[in-house]
């Protein structure tokens, strides 16, 4: 059985920043200058079909577009959240990016954690969480025995963020994702964003939850699958 220290996860990041309205026409001489500044780290860098610099690292994507910068796909274990290879290159990639881009006043900052399990009966667990309690109260004694899948989404205040959780179940697998935005543009950078969100004590509340679901699964689940379901840019 995995344990939760030694379990993958994805993370993702966003930095919104005021409209760049020459993006278009300066997003190849950007791309060079990353490229000439950031190639020792960088395994591709191109424009895509979008017009926006997308730039491959061993670790993760980045895209610089020109509403910001958007991050996904850097795994990390659980356990290295707290440590320098765990966020803090993360960090500092993004502000790197976005200090390349120009002067542009940063608007929101947000990260995500994307954990994906592969119980043996993730949809009984996921039912026997409430879930199933949720259809009987919205379809009374028409509610199905069963279902091949379930998807529920809550966002609430939280120490000054917004925050919102993500649960998925397939008869394949269970996704889980946690996300923090701050409301406004309360920091000067992504990496000072990162400090003050917290990112290691909130992964560790879901412990329990994730623990439950890792006793009932063989092997680790996410390996070296970047993204499940969608795109960074969505």
């Amino acid at each position: 059985m995995p344990t939760f220290d030694d379990f993958y996860v994805s993370v993702s990041g966003r930095l919104l920043q005021e409209t760049d309205f020459a993006f278009e026409k300066n997003a190849g001489e950007l791309a060079n200058r990353l490229r000439s500044e950031f190639g020792s780290v960088l395994t591709d860098i191109a424009l895509d079909d979008d017009g926006d610099v997308k730039m491959r690292t061993n670790r993760g994507s980045f895209y610089a577009t020109s509403l910001g910068v958007i991050s996904g796909g850097w795994l990390t274990l659980l356990k290295e959240l707290p440590t320098s290879r765990g966020l803090e290159e993360f960090g500092h990639l993004f502000d790197f990016i976005a200090n390349a881009k120009g002067s542009f006043r940063s608007k929101s900052f947000r990260v995500s954690v994307f954990f994906r399990f592969t119980p043996d009966d993730g949809q009984r667990l996921i039912g026997g969480k409430g879930l199933q309690n949720a259809l009987r109260m919205i379809a009374g004694n028409k509610a199905p025995s069963e279902v091949s899948s379930y998807r529920f989404l809550s966002t609430f205040d939280n120490s000054g963020f917004s925050d919102s959780i993500e649960l998925e179940s397939s008869e394949t697998d269970v996704q889980l994702r946690y996300s923090r935005t701050s409301k406004e543009s309360a920091f000067d950078s992504y990496k000072a964003f990162l400090g003050a969100a917290g990112v290691a004590a909130l992964v560790e509340d879901l412990k329990p939850f994730a623990d439950e679901l890792l006793a009932a699964q063989p092997t680790l689940a996410l390996g070296r699958i970047p993204f499940v379901g969608r795109s960074p840019k969505k």
